[in-house]
């Protein structure tokens, strides 16, 4: 009887181990998940302001009609050398004409050279239109615009899946511990927490700690990042300094409320769960193999 109670509890605690190194892999790949759309939302962001493409098109338009003054003035240029190189063709050895030829050769070079970008300018300005993007994982294109939004919402949905993940690992360490196996097991289960040396001292632990927070942090960052420069493209619409109509102003404040709470939720997710994986670290770590 005694050696069917031990073989099913050795049974149980087996099972608990796989289901605890189960949710281990999920939460790695959570955590992957939201580092990466993390790491999309701020890179949206500086494409959307501070985009080198974005400047180079604004540049081309400012450039546009400094062309097409050039272009008026070096046309009445040519043609006054032309009148002056016709009244003096017949006297062909003279300097001053061979000067006013060569002199509207390179008026003609420059023409050409701006009526070319000029060209150029307006095939790469007539392609330009709002882009639609891909979410990643999803093969869903979404309208530029609305692109961080729904990064932020999605990013926002795997933090809370953090949370289940990590509830599922506590129970698991829970129990385990309830079956009076921890002490046997701690090594085991230490060595498999996803953040490896923190039971380490000295470099190794702050090493792992900076992994450990960057990894809960991030979201908020980036959707606190996000929240900011949204509430700064709101305020300026609504005072005026860039355009819109009431249509734009309440999306933008909608939005805005949006990321908000969003970010609400998840500064909430990641307080909860950063309080978690400590209790499960105090659990794992503070247990003595026997």
């Amino acid at each position: 009887m005694n050696l069917t109670n031990t073989q099913h509890s050795v049974n149980k605690v087996h099972e608990l181990f796989h289901s605890y190194i189960g949710s281990l892999t999920r939460l790695r790949w959570f955590f992957l998940l939201t580092t990466s759309l993390s790491c999309l939302v701020l890179l949206h962001i500086y494409v959307e302001r501070w985009g080198f493409q974005e400047a180079q098109l604004i540049g081309y338009v400012a450039k546009q009609d400094i062309r097409r003054q050039e272009l008026a003035t070096l046309g009445e240029q040519m043609e006054d050398i032309s009148k002056k190189i016709q009244d003096r063709e017949a006297r062909t050895s003279d300097v001053e004409y061979t000067n006013l030829v060569k002199a509207y050769e390179e008026i003609s070079a420059r023409k050409a050279t701006l009526e070319y970008f000029t060209m150029r300018t307006k095939n790469t300005l007539r392609d330009v239109k709002m882009q639609d993007r891909q979410l990643p994982i999803l093969s869903f294109l979404v309208p530029a615009n609305d692109y961080l939004t729904v990064l932020a919402m999605m990013n926002t949905i795997f933090v809370i899946g953090v949370w289940l993940i990590l509830r599922s690992i506590s129970a698991a360490v829970r129990e385990i511990e309830r079956s009076r196996e921890m002490g046997n097991m701690a090594t085991l289960l230490r060595i498999n927490f996803t953040f490896t040396g923190l039971a380490e001292d000295g470099r190794g632990k702050l090493m792992a700690h900076i992994v450990q927070y960057s990894a809960f942090l991030l979201p908020a960052v980036s959707l606190l990042i996000a929240g900011y420069f949204d509430i700064e493209s709101g305020y300026d619409m609504l005072t005026g300094k860039e355009p819109g109509f009431a249509g734009d102003r309440r999306t933008m404040i909608a939005r805005t409320i949006l990321i908000a709470g969003l970010l609400f939720i998840t500064v909430l997710a990641t307080q909860a769960n950063i309080i978690r994986a400590r209790r499960i670290e105090t659990k794992i770590i503070g247990k003595k193999e026997e």
